[in-house]
């Protein structure tokens, strides 16, 4: 979850263990974002105005719709780094 990050010290994002917080802006207002790493699955909750928003974006703030389709690893640790995660 680094990736969320925008830079080590960030202040929007916190990171520790399988979790993170992030505030966020949205068009409903501003809302803080948990997200969290359960077994094989990211577990979201938010709060604030935006909400709703927040937790409607937390499958592509995980990368849960990225398209791999066209993804071709052509070195070896980046083929095994895709398959493991």
């Amino acid at each position: 979850m680094k990736s969320l990050r925008r830079g080590y010290q960030d202040p929007t994002t916190a990171i520790s263990g399988g979790e993170a917080l992030r505030a966020l802006r949205t068009p409903n207002g501003p809302a803080t974002i948990h997200l969290r790493s359960v077994n094989d699955t990211i577990e979201a909750d938010a709060w604030g105005p935006g909400a709703d928003r927040a937790l409607d974006g937390a499958p592509d703030l995980v990368g849960a719709n990225d398209d791999w389709s066209g993804f071709e690893p052509h070195h070896d640790v980046v083929r095994r780094l895709r398959h493991e995660h």
